[in-house]
């Protein structure tokens, strides 16, 4: 039983949550990945930038992004951008500007813009974030 108190659960834990990084990194997909992979690309403008929900940021940055375009079916979609922070970063548009969308055929109130930035990046930043996490859980366990 004494052993059990004297294991050091502080780098255990830490070790853990690098492997949960890096596992995660991985193999999670996530919904932006799967539409941009099965989406229906179609062209939009940025229709407006809003702050009602919040005034701008420190970058002068507004938090609202609306988006309008066509399906291919002409209807009509004006409806505000859900996305990941990593993916749309508002500060990079502006209005009237001509964008690439990606939208869910059968629900076209979902979707994304094509951006330059990376998934790739994102999973990589949490693989390092990970192994880093790791390797020191380790060192501090060679200590003990």
């Amino acid at each position: 039983m004494n052993q059990i108190l004297e294991l050091p659960w502080e780098q255990i834990l830490l070790g853990l949550m690098g492997l949960l990084a890096i596992f995660i990194s991985l193999v999670k997909t996530t919904a932006s990945e799967k539409l941009k992979a099965t989406g229906v690309k179609t062209e939009g403008i940025i229709f407006e930038l809003d702050s009602s929900r919040l005034t701008y940021n420190e970058n002068g940055v507004k938090d609202k992004i609306t988006v309008r375009f066509t399906t291919t079916d002409k209807q009509w979609i004006t409806e505000t951008l859900k996305a990941d922070f990593s993916i749309a970063y508002t500060g990079q548009y502006k209005v009237g500007e001509k964008v690439t969308v990606i939208y869910e055929e059968d629900n076209p109130s979902n979707f994304i813009l094509e951006t330059k930035q990376s998934f790739f990046i994102a999973r990589l930043l949490s693989f390092f974030v990970g192994l880093v996490l790791l390797m020191i859980s380790i060192y501090l366990l060679a200590l003990k």
